[in-house]
C-alpha cells in the first residue's frame, strides 16, 4: 500500500469516528422517515438530502480537508522530510489527494448508496443514477485537486504562503454547475430538469452526460496538473508537454460547438481563443516565481547544463500558442493585414507587461508587493491611460487597434493590388503599433539592464539560491 495514502488512514480514520458517521446519517434518516407523511415523500426527500449532504460533506468539507492537510505539513514542518523521503511524485499525489480526504469520502459513499436506493425505488433508470453520481465523483474530485495545486502554486511563489484563491474560485463555479446540473431544489433526479440536447461535432448529446464528460476530462488534466506540480516541489525534470495538450485538447473541444462552416465563423472562433490563450499566459505567469531566486537558480542551471529542469515556461508556451492562433484568424480573415496589425500591437504590449513585470520583482522587495504593484500598472496601462489619452486626442496608444476599426477603401477591397491596401489604412493604427514597439523597446531595455547589473556585474552574486 502507498505509504503516504496508508498514514494518512491512520491519522484520518479512528474506531470512534468510524462509527461516529453512519450512526449521524442512520439518525438523520430515521428523523427524515418518521417526519413523511407517505413512503413516497420519505423517499424523495432522502434523496434530496443525501445529496445535499454529498456536496456538503465530501465536496465543501473534503475541499477544507484538503488544503487543511497540506498545511498542517507546512506549518509542523514535516513537508521537507516527505521530500526527502523515497515517495515517487505519483504516489505522494494520489496518496494526499485520496488520504487527507479519506473521512469525507467515507461519509459521501455511505450517502450517495442512499441515493441511488431511493432513485431505484423511485423508478429512476440505473444509467441516469450511474451517470449523475459519476459527476458528483469527478466534481468532488476536481474540488480536492484545486484544493491541493493552489497551495502548491502559492508555496512555489513564496514559501511561507498558503494561499487558496484558485481553490476557492474552482469552488465556486463548481458547486454552480453542479446544483444546477445534477440536482433541482425539488426533484434532484428529475430527468427532464436541466438536460437539453446538446450538437457538438454533428452529433447530439444529452446534456447532463455531457457536462459529466466534461468534468471527467478536467479532472484527468487537473490531476496531470497536480502531478507535474508535485514532481516539481519534488526537484524531478519538469515536462512541458502536458500543458500545450491541455490546450489543444479543450481547443478541439471547443471547435466541436461550431455548426456553421464558414471561414468568418471560423475566423471569430480562432480570435476567441487567441485572446483566452493570452490571458491564460498572464495568470500563469503570475502562478510562477519570479523573484532573484528563481534568476540564479536558473544560472547555476545552464552552467550545470540542467536548465530544462528548472524551466517553467507554461506562460510561455501560451504566448506562443496565442499567437499561432491569432495568425491562423488573420489568415481566415477577409482582411489579412488589419488582423496582423492587430496581433503585432498585442506582441508587443504583451511583451511590454512581461518585461515590466520582470523588472518589478528585481526592484520591489518582496514577491507580493511586486505582484500587486504589476498588477496596478496592468489596470493603469490598459484602464485609466487609454481613458485619459482618448479624452484628449480621441485615440489611444495604450490599446491595440480593433481589426474593424481599420477601414480599407471600396477601391482597395476591389481590388488585389497590395499597394492600394496598404494606401487605404488608418494612420492611427500604425501610430499605435509603433508606440506599442517603442514600450516594449524601453522596457526590455529597462528589464535587460537591470538584469545585467544584478547578474553579470562584478557585485553580483556567485552562488545558487536553494
Amino acid at each position: 500500500m502507498n505509504p503516504e495514502f496508508r498514514r494518512n488512514l491512520w491519522l484520518e480514520l479512528s474506531p470512534t469516528r468510524l462509527a461516529l458517521m453512519p450512526a449521524l446519517i442512520v439518525l438523520a434518516t430515521i428523523t427524515i422517515l418518521s417526519s413523511a407523511r407517505d413512503s413516497g415523500g420519505a423517499l424523495g426527500a432522502l434523496l434530496s438530502v443525501s445529496i445535499y449532504g454529498f456536496i456538503a460533506i465530501t465536496m465543501l468539507w473534503g475541499f477544507f480537508q484538503a488544503g487543511n492537510a497540506l498545511s498542517q505539513e507546512f506549518t509542523e514542518g514535516t513537508w521537507d522530510n516527505q521530500r526527502m523521503s523515497a515517495l515517487t511524485p505519483w504516489q505522494m499525489t494520489w496518496g494526499k489527494l485520496f488520504g487527507g480526504t479519506i473521512y469525507a469520502w467515507y461519509g459521501g459513499v455511505i450517502l450517495l448508496a442512499i441515493a441511488g436506493y431511493c432513485a431505484l425505488r423511485l423508478d429512476h433508470s440505473p444509467t441516469d443514477i450511474l451517470v449523475r453520481g459519476f459527476g458528483l465523483i469527478c466534481a468532488a474530485l476536481l474540488l480536492h485537486i484545486s484544493a491541493l495545486l493552489s497551495i502548491l502554486l502559492a508555496r512555489r511563489k513564496r514559501p511561507d504562503s498558503n494561499s487558496r484563491v484558485v481553490g476557492l474560485v474552482s469552488l465556486c463555479i463548481l458547486l454552480v454547475v453542479v446544483i444546477y446540473s445534477f440536482s433541482g431544489l425539488s426533484k434532484p433526479w428529475d430527468t427532464t430538469l436541466h438536460a437539453p440536447s446538446l450538437l457538438w461535432w454533428n452529433h447530439n448529446w444529452n446534456g447532463l452526460s455531457f457536462t459529466v464528460a466534461a468534468l471527467a476530462f478536467l479532472t484527468v488534466w487537473g490531476l496531470i496538473g497536480l502531478w507535474e506540480t508535485m514532481r516539481r516541489e519534488l526537484m524531478l525534470g519538469n515536462r512541458v508537454w502536458w500543458w500545450p495538450l491541455f490546450l489543444l485538447f479543450w481547443l478541439t473541444w471547443t471547435a466541436g460547438f461550431i455548426q456553421i462552416q464558414e471561414k468568418q465563423v471560423w475566423c471569430s472562433f480562432f480570435t476567441c481563443s487567441c485572446i483566452i490563450v493570452g490571458l491564460s499566459a498572464y495568470l500563469l505567469l503570475f502562478t510562477v516565481r519570479k523573484d532573484q531566486r528563481m534568476w540564479l537558480r536558473l544560472i547555476a542551471a545552464k552552467r550545470s547544463k540542467r536548465l530544462l529542469q528548472h524551466l517553467e515556461p507554461s506562460w510561455f508556451i501560451s504566448f506562443i500558442i496565442a499567437v499561432g492562433l491569432g495568425i491562423v484568424a488573420a489568415l481566415l480573415s477577409p482582411n489579412t493585414i488589419p488582423y496582423l496589425i492587430t496581433l503585432l500591437c498585442c506582441c508587443a504590449f504583451a511583451a511590454r507587461d512581461f518585461a515590466w513585470i520582470f523588472w518589478l520583482n528585481f526592484v520591489v522587495g518582496t514577491t507580493r508587493r511586486a505582484e500587486g504593484a504589476a498588477l496596478v500598472s496592468l489596470v493603469v496601462a490598459y484602464g485609466l491611460l487609454p481613458l485619459l489619452l482618448k479624452l484628449a486626442t480621441s485615440q489611444s496608444l495604450f490599446l491595440p487597434p480593433l481589426p474593424h476599426s481599420i477601414p480599407v477603401t471600396a477601391l482597395a477591397a476591389a481590388t488585389t493590388g497590395s499597394l492600394a491596401i496598404y494606401g487605404s489604412y488608418n494612420y492611427t493604427s500604425l501610430i499605435t503599433l509603433a508606440s506599442a514597439l517603442i514600450q516594449a523597446a524601453l522596457c526590455l531595455g529597462l528589464f535587460y539592464k537591470r538584469w545585467r547589473l544584478l547578474f553579470f556585474s562584478p557585485q553580483a552574486p556567485l552562488f545558487s539560491a536553494n
